[in-house]
């Protein structure tokens, strides 16, 4: 990259703020900056005939991106594409990390150029990208005081805001041209080329070879300005904005934030190169700066694909974030001793997912644990720790833990991790919700798990599905089922227990409802429960309601075109047959409330129910006035006049289907479910 200039550093301007999408564009529209983005389409256009990069200075007027466009993108305006589907898309602001192969040109055989047409990772004419070549004046710009000059010198002190804004992403071009397949080739590049200095006229170009031009083999991990780029992009909240497109790459992994103390050792110790020496304490304290200014405001960090090399350097630099709440790391390599160092640089941590990562040893996640006293949310499913890691696991999770939500799918654990597990759940009084479906647990360590929730009034849901139990299991959680407070478990899916053991486990079932000890409008996952039977689809329910008010306004149209209040006999009949269809439509919502009070309000929106029940209590108003009216039309005549007839009746059935949007389809399976329960039981009663 070009060098930055003597000039002394301006400060970041405090409307440029990393988070926010209408500093973006207001940074890219600053004229003072004078920054020009490159539409996909010109380069797919720079491709198809043979051409290069060209300066900023050559590039034609269609190629940039408008202002009008960047308004657009500050309004969040979708752009309908044609490429996906019909789908209304969003554009990207691509800021590409790349490597500078010689002096003079940064591709002179476009290699990278046709990397990035045929990367496909969005569609060209939705990606705007940034190309320090293409988008800012090139050497040469003027002396000192020219416009041109004063602009790239601001733009190359806040030139991390291209690779860590969020609303940015970054493709890496890593590949480096050997020097002697530039020097080979007989293609001829345009450059600025003017030998006698140091006077030189603006927009002096010459056409050379490429024999004529100045290579640089440094690796990208080894160029300074590549680094920083790298690291810049890192500091974004969701690591999939930065991907390489090289195709050489076939192990690709992800890149962790890094500290300013270690990166100021990494160039200390001469790993970074640097084109021009007074680029170095440039780069230094800007990304001191940057990493600082994203640290102290990030909440939330996603990250994959690291080696462990990375992970280390994740580890240092974890201290740092005072403020982050959620961590998603998956499919990297956790070193040793990882939970340990997350607990002490994070301890308020309230969400962790580690899931699908490379994690043979859990050391110290009892330690993690015990000292992450904000922790809420813990996932470490597909990571096969086995049952030592769950014994070490159990030990975290005694009276003094705070976690509701604790995740173990696939993880090779046997009956002694469930039975270590189930030791632990006797004396916890936080997890709600415990996930330990795809295992090789066996009868004995259900039967340890189906002791357990006898003694804890917490754990909600249990997850069992796909383990290897039998029916000795599911005698065990039938016997252990009327001393349990599970709302929900998932038993029979992926369990080799037969159709003999499933009717067993349900006639259980129904004698729990029947003792009134369990509120059976709560799903136990899979099994074959009453309320499979006898549920009612909510689609069915609103296509119902529809086909009525439509025969509603039907029926009012024809009342009113007839002389008479009452109509024809058929109209009599049809009227007033099709009253109780839509009192049941339009009161089922006000129903399922009355019913479901007991239900906690754990999986749901107060404020969404509550508003579901008040719709129904206002459609149930509406049909009865309705209907009262209707019937004083026919006894007495003379009475409100259609409109008011029918038009209350039409507000009540609105409101009912409207009601009806605010519950699932569970929820009307669960009062079909409680009506069913108490008819049994009232016949049961002497």
């Amino acid at each position: 990259m070009a060098s930055v200039q003597s000039q002394e550093a301006e400060e970041l301007p405090p409307e440029v703020n990393l988070n926010n999408r209408y500093s973006l564009v207001a940074f890219l529209l600053d004229p003072r900056n004078d920054i020009r983005l490159i539409s996909g389409p010109y380069l797919q256009q720079l491709h198809q005939e043979g051409r290069i990069w060209p300066r900023r200075q050559e590039v034609e007027a269609h190629g940039f991106v408008t202002e009008r466009e960047l308004r657009r993108f500050r309004a969040r305006e979708a752009v309908r594409s044609l490429e996906r589907g019909e789908k209304n898309e969003q554009p990207r602001i691509i800021a590409v990390s790349h490597v500078w192969e010689t002096r003079e040109h940064p591709d002179p055989l476009g290699r990278q150029l046709q990397a990035l047409v045929e990367c496909q990772k969005w569609p060209a004419r939705l990606s705007w990208y940034f190309i320090d070549y293409m988008s800012l004046h090139q050497f040469y710009r003027g002396d000192q005081d020219s416009p041109a000059q004063r602009s790239f010198s601001r733009v190359m002190n806040q030139m991390h805001v291209f690779y860590s804004h969020e609303d940015t992403y970054t493709y890496q071009l890593t590949r480096v041209t050997e020097a002697q397949a530039i020097r080979e080739s007989a293609k001829e590049v345009p450059i600025f080329h003017w030998p006698h200095f140091p006077a030189p006229p603006l927009g002096k170009l010459a056409v050379v070879p490429c024999r004529m031009l100045t290579t640089n083999e440094t690796p990208y991990s080894a160029r300074g300005w590549c680094c920083a780029e790298a690291l810049w992009s890192a500091m974004r909240s969701d690591g999939s904005h930065m991907v390489c497109i090289d195709d050489h790459v076939i192990d690709q992994h992800g890149k962790a934030p890094m500290a300013p103390e270690d990166f100021c050792q990494r160039v200390a110790e001469g790993n970074l190169r640097f084109t021009h020496r007074n680029d170095q304490e440039a780069v230094v304290e800007l990304q001191k700066s940057v990493f600082h200014l994203k640290a102290q405001s990030m909440t939330s960090l996603t990250l994959e694909l690291l080696p462990q090399s990375e992970v280390r350097v994740l580890c240092n630099a974890l201290g740092h974030f005072r403020k982050l709440n959620t961590l998603t790391l998956q499919r990297s390599h956790l070193i040793p001793g990882f939970f340990k160092a997350l607990a002490d640089a994070v301890p308020r941590l309230r969400v962790l997912d580690a899931s699908s990562n490379d994690l043979s040893r859990a050391d110290g996640l009892d330690y993690a644990i015990e000292r992450l006293d904000s922790l809420k949310d813990l996932n470490l499913s597909k990571n096969c720790l086995g049952d030592d890691a769950m014994q070490s696991l159990a030990k975290g999770i005694a009276p003094k833990c705070k976690l509701e939500t604790l995740r173990l799918a696939s993880n090779q654990v046997r009956n002694a991790g469930a039975e270590a597990l189930a030791q632990a759940l006797r004396k916890n009084t936080s997890i709600q919700l415990l996930d330990l479906s795809n295992n090789l647990i066996e009868d004995d360590g259900a039967a340890a798990l189906a002791e357990a929730m006898q003694e804890n009034r917490h754990v909600w849901k249990l997850i069992l599905s796909s383990n290897r139990l039998t029916g000795a299991g599911a005698r065990a959680w039938r016997e252990a089922l009327p001393g349990c407070h599970l709302s929900s478990l998932e038993l029979f899916h992926g369990n080799d227990i037969d159709t003999a053991g499933r009717k067993i486990f349900a006639k259980r079932v129904r004698a729990r409802i029947l003792a009134n000890r369990w509120t059976p409008a709560v799903d136990v996952g899979r099994s074959p429960i009453p309320s499979q039977h006898f549920g009612a689809d909510c689609n069915f329910i609103h296509v119902f309601a529809a086909v009525h008010l439509a025969m509603l306004f039907f029926l009012a149209s024809t009342t009113a075109l007839t002389s008479e209040h009452g109509g024809s006999t058929i109209l009599l009949l049809l009227r007033y047959g099709l009253w109780p269809p839509w009192m049941l439509s339009t009161t089922w919502g006000l129903l399922g409330t009355l019913l479901m009070q007991k239900e906690p309000l754990h999986s749901r929106n107060e404020l969404i129910y509550w508003i579901g029940a008040g719709l129904g209590v206002l459609s149930s108003f509406h049909v009865f006035v309705g209907w009262s009216l209707a019937l004083r039309v026919t006894l007495k005549p003379g009475g409100p006049s259609a409109f008011v007839m029918w038009g209350l009746p039409s507000l009540g059935v609105v409101s009912g289907v409207g009601s009806l949007s605010f519950f699932r389809r569970n929820d009307l399976r669960r009062i079909c479910c409680v009506l069913r329960a108490r008819c049994l039981k009232a016949r049961a009663e002497p």
